[in-house]
């Protein structure tokens, strides 16, 4: 039960984490891209709605799914310094993952 509840708060803070990462991002004042777009650039008229849903879901719930099953692995099999650790690489690697989203256009 207590494994259960570590990987609970686990996927939590995933969660937390994406919307942080989003919501402050989204509200960034942002320069606007200069490079034009060719095709067809807007992914929900475009392509089907499965492929839509699918990589929504999938791109918002991966974090929390990894911070997750971290937790249920190094719930007391892991040292407080090497969960430590990997908890904050997972976490800035999250946020820079999600930043990528936004600087990457730019260019």
């Amino acid at each position: 039960m207590r494994r259960f509840f570590v990987a609970l708060s686990g996927f939590a803070w995933g969660l937390l984490l994406t919307w942080l990462s989003l919501y402050t991002f989204s509200h960034l004042d942002w320069s606007t891209a200069h490079a034009q777009a060719s095709g067809c650039s807007d992914m929900e008229h475009c392509s089907p709605r499965i492929v839509v849903l699918s990589a929504l879901l999938g791109t918002l719930s991966t974090p929390a799914l990894g911070f997750a099953i971290l937790n249920a692995v190094a719930y007391r099999r892991w040292s407080t310094r090497k969960w430590a650790i990997s908890f904050g690489v997972g976490s800035i690697l999250v946020v820079l993952f999600y930043l990528a989203g936004f600087v990457v256009p730019r260019f």
